[in-house]
């Protein structure tokens, strides 16, 4: 919700029309399996998600995007991506080449949305504590000029956005939109 009010500041600050503008945005999201948790390699899915960017309401878009994601969840979104990884196991590289060429052409997603859970409590090295963590979302890829990574770190957030400098040179204006929709949120 917050990265959505902050994208719908940075597209009214250029002077786009965001009334009712609703953005596709991919959310990198783990597949492990409860008794997975301390087993080796990457097991990650990828769900699609519409962020209400148009909505200036914190609340109501706070609950616009709760509904979407879990609408996401309940659909089990995220395995397509780990089925694609395991049909590799079966079906011939030429089938896998083809999808993956298709897929690549496809405009599924604008924006890329990663949320990881980091430490509780502070963390300490040679007797200093870090201050402050911040993660930087994906690489970008064709098409997709923004991602915004978020990751909680001893009772904070931390938001790291990354933006081709070239196509979003205003990311400022989206980072100060963050900031706003989080203060609204934590006002009430």
């Amino acid at each position: 919700s917050t990265t959505a009010a902050g994208l719908g500041k940075l597209l009214r600050g250029r002077g786009e029309n965001t009334d009712g503008l609703i953005v596709r945005t991919v959310i990198p999201v783990s597949t492990r399996a409860e008794d997975q948790h301390y087993t080796y390699g990457n097991m990650i899915g990828a769900m699609v998600a519409e962020l209400p960017v148009g909505e200036r309401d914190p609340w109501k878009r706070l609950e616009m995007v709760q509904k979407c994601t879990r609408k996401a969840k309940q659909a089990k979104q995220p395995a397509g991506v780990d089925f694609v990884a395991q049909a590799g196991e079966f079906l011939p590289a030429s089938l896998i080449a083809i999808a993956g060429r298709v897929a690549a052409m496809q405009p599924m997603y604008s924006l890329v949305v990663t949320n990881v859970p980091g430490p509780r409590e502070p963390l300490y090295f040679v007797g200093g504590k870090l201050e402050d963590a911040y993660f930087f979302g994906p690489n970008l890829v064709e098409r997709t000029d923004l991602a915004v990574a978020v990751l909680s770190y001893n009772g904070e957030l931390n938001f790291g956005l990354t933006a081709d400098r070239y196509r979003v040179p205003d990311i400022a204006v989206m980072a100060s939109g963050i900031a706003e929709a989080l203060a609204e949120l934590s006002a009430r």
